[in-house]
């Protein structure tokens, strides 16, 4: 009799904790929201490569990426062209192309060289400082990239329908949501005449589910050679 009251107290046990659990797992899961929506031009165009992301998080400092990001050459281009990612994130540049690549940025977040290469055998680079990363290669001039290093990890980047959404881009399966809290959220593109400032929104992000936030922005005419990047994290 002992032993079966015993076994009846251990299972009540048992139930309690497994429903503690879940109720701690349940409120975890409803403490961050979403940040979603759509990037069009002045006359309607949708706006891809535009990345949209939460301007500060003060007070917090977020641990980089342990793995390496990779920022690829295939076909003489930079792949992606622009690529957002935390600051003290390490971004290697394999070479897969059959060809050798020089490749070097000249910009204030950061200065590097990777003198002629073939092949993924390159030293990776550290990005220790908020701002972009503009990238070319002194073999064909043709070659541009751009890393655009944030603050936090709450960013997205639009697709070919100009569509974006803001996550947590720290989680690992890439799906985590934005704490609960005000933000100002803004947007840049490569090719956007709007100053980054006139882009900022306010947005509230609630304990659980989805905001939209749509952006207009002013474009110019997409010719990488004549239009400088913006800035972001250096003066204009």
């Amino acid at each position: 009799m002992r032993q079966y009251a015993y076994l009846q107290t251990w299972r009540q046990f048992q139930l309690v904790t497994l429903v503690i659990f879940l109720i701690f797992a349940a409120s975890s899961l409803t403490t961050a929201g979403e940040i979603a929506g759509i990037v069009r031009d002045s006359k309607g165009k949708s706006v891809p490569d535009t990345i949209v992301f939460i301007l500060n998080v003060s007070g917090v400092k977020f641990p980089p990426p342990k793995k390496l990001i990779p920022m690829d050459q295939i076909n003489i281009k930079f792949v992606p062209h622009i690529m957002p990612v935390l600051v003290g994130s390490t971004v290697t540049f394999p070479n897969k192309d059959n060809i050798h690549h020089h490749i070097f940025s000249f910009s204030k977040a950061k200065k590097f060289d990777r003198p002629l290469y073939k092949g993924t055998n390159v030293e990776p680079v550290v990005l220790g400082k908020i701002g972009l990363v503009k990238l070319g290669c002194n073999i064909h001039d043709t070659m541009s990239g751009i890393i655009f290093v944030l603050q936090n990890p709450y960013f997205g980047i639009t697709d070919k329908q100009g569509r974006y959404t803001v996550r947590d881009m720290s989680s690992k399966n890439k799906a985590g949501g934005i704490p609960a809290g005000k933000y100002k959220l803004v947007a840049w593109n490569e090719f956007m005449k709007s100053k980054l400032a006139k882009t900022m929104q306010a947005v509230v992000v609630p304990a659980d589910g989805q905001i939209s936030v749509d952006y207009s922005l002013k474009m110019g005419r997409p010719k990488r050679k004549k239009k400088k990047p913006g800035s972001y994290g250096e003066k204009e």
